[in-house]
């Protein structure tokens, strides 16, 4: 599990291997109740790949599955007004 805060990211190296991404993401235990993110997905030259439904304090964890076929570099980031809060993102695999 790891957490992306406000303006982070994650990157991976994925050679064109894989087919898709999935992941579970949840607000952080102590999420401010006035801000709310998305999560991004984005391949080559900042493609957007896919985008999670919005994530505010009431938000349940929930999946995320994203189709990265031939994509050599996959970066997961944070968009929106969170700042000092955190998504987290658990599970994060990659499949063939």
């Amino acid at each position: 599990m790891f957490e992306i805060q406000d303006k982070g990211y994650v990157e991976y190296y994925t050679g064109g291997k894989y087919t898709t991404l999935t992941m579970t993401i949840a607000p952080e235990a102590d999420y401010e109740e006035d801000r709310s993110g998305i999560v991004q997905i984005t391949g080559d030259d900042n493609e957007v790949l896919n985008e999670s439904k919005e994530v505010s304090y009431k938000t349940t964890p929930f999946e995320l599955t994203t189709d990265i076929s031939g994509q050599e570099y996959v970066r997961i980031k944070v968009v929106g007004d969170i700042y000092s809060s955190e998504i987290l993102i658990d599970n994060a695999e990659f499949h063939n």
